[in-house]
């Protein structure tokens, strides 16, 4: 076995981390353009600190009304008015509740 060791950059390690932390990584993303969160989060940082990170992004999906069960391991799950929705379907809502 070689002795190499590479650093990864950080678009590297998101790379390997993939998996359902990107859909976390996506709302982040979609929610701070709407301007219902202040920080997007990398796949890095969700999986480095995922209590805090998700509870964040939660946070976010609450402010237009919408519940989220994140998982790391499988697709998050969305609620709304104590019914199941798509992930279409919360963006939407959450695009109407930002005036967007």
């Amino acid at each position: 076995m070689s002795d190499y060791k590479k650093d990864l950059s950080l678009e590297e390690m998101e790379a390997a981390v993939g998996g359902t932390l990107n859909q976390s990584r996506l709302d982040s993303e979609f929610l701070c353009n709407l301007g219902l969160m202040s920080k997007k989060y990398s796949q890095v940082e969700l999986q480095n600190n995922w209590s805090s990170c998700s509870a964040a992004i939660n946070a976010g999906w609450a402010k237009a009304g919408i519940t989220v069960v994140p998982d790391q391991a499988a697709n998050n799950q969305y609620f709304y008015n104590g019914s199941q929705i798509t992930w279409e379907r919360a963006k939407a809502l959450a695009c109407d509740a930002a005036g967007k």
